[in-house]
C-alpha cells in the first residue's frame, strides 16, 4: 500500500491486487462496514485531517488493484489578501496590537485601519497568505470578514482609513 499526498487537501492511495484480498474488499458494494472501517484506519495512519466530509472515489487498475482518491467535499479556500478583522472598538485594537506586534509584526508586509459606522477595519497584508500566524493570533482579538482586493476597495470607498501602510506600528509606538 502506498499512499500520497498531491496537496495538503487531498490523499491518494494504491492497493495493490494481493492487498485487496488480504484486506477482504475484493468484491466492494454501495458503502460496506468493512471499507468504512478500513478508510478511518488508513486516515489515522496517514495523519490526513479534513475537517469536514470526504468524497471517496475508487479507481480500478489494470493489475487488479485500485487507487483511492480521498478529499473533502468543498475544498478548503485559500485566504485572499488583505486579511480583514472587524474590531468593535478601539481597545480591542490596542490589546490586540500590544500583544500580537512583537511575534507578528515581521511577518507582514502592510497594515491598514478604517473608521467605519459600526466600528474599525484592520486589513494586513502578511507575506503569505497562508500564514500559519496572523490569522490566528488576530482571530483572538477581532472577527474575521471577508478579505481580498475587492474588499479593501469597498473599505477604502465606504470607511475613513486612520493608518496606512503600517497602522500597526502606529498603533505599537503609542501604546505598546
Amino acid at each position: 500500500m502506498r499512499w500520497s499526498q498531491p496537496d495538503s487537501w487531498q490523499l491518494q492511495i494504491a492497493l495493490s491486487p494481493a492487498e485487496l484480498h488480504r484486506l477482504e474488499l475484493e468484491q466492494l458494494g454501495e458503502r460496506p462496514p468493512k471499507l468504512q472501517l478500513f478508510l478511518q484506519l488508513l486516515l489515522e495512519q496517514s495523519g490526513f485531517t479534513s475537517g469536514t466530509q470526504l468524497a471517496v472515489q475508487l479507481y480500478p487498475r489494470e493489475d487488479g488493484g485500485c487507487v483511492l482518491f480521498m478529499r473533502p467535499l468543498q475544498p478548503p479556500m485559500v485566504p485572499q489578501l488583505p486579511l480583514i478583522w472587524k474590531l468593535d472598538d478601539i481597545d480591542q485594537l490596542i490589546t490586540g496590537t500590544v500583544h500580537t506586534f512583537g511575534r507578528s509584526a515581521h511577518r507582514l508586509r502592510r497594515s491598514d485601519l478604517y473608521r467605519m459606522q459600526d466600528g474599525w477595519r484592520l486589513a494586513l497584508w502578511p507575506f503569505c497568505a497562508e500564514d500559519p500566524l496572523i490569522a490566528p493570533l488576530w482571530d483572538e482579538y477581532a472577527i474575521r470578514c471577508q478579505g481580498g482586493e475587492l474588499a479593501a476597495a469597498w473599505l477604502a470607498e465606504h470607511g475613513k482609513r486612520v493608518a496606512s501602510g503600517d497602522a500597526l506600528g502606529l498603533v505599537y509606538a503609542y501604546f505598546g
